[in-house]
């Protein structure tokens, strides 16, 4: 079973790609910045409510400069 959510999130004038995927009994997240991978977390799949939740709380940390570093 493959599943993906996928999001673009600003923060300070710049873009970020967020891609959280699911692969049998794993999550994968991911943050993408001009191509490359700024942050990642994997985390055991529990349910897609879950996986959800995990995602939009990536998305608000970056949304508040909590995940992301400034150059």
């Amino acid at each position: 079973m493959n599943r993906s959510f996928n999001t673009i999130v600003k923060y300070k004038n710049k873009v970020y790609h967020v891609q959280t995927e699911v692969y049998n009994d794993k999550v994968n997240i991911c943050v993408f910045s001009g191509g490359m991978v700024v942050f990642k977390r994997n985390e055991p799949f529990k349910d897609f409510k879950t996986t959800l939740k995990l995602h939009q709380e990536i998305e608000n940390q970056i949304k508040i400069g909590q995940l992301i570093k400034d150059d």
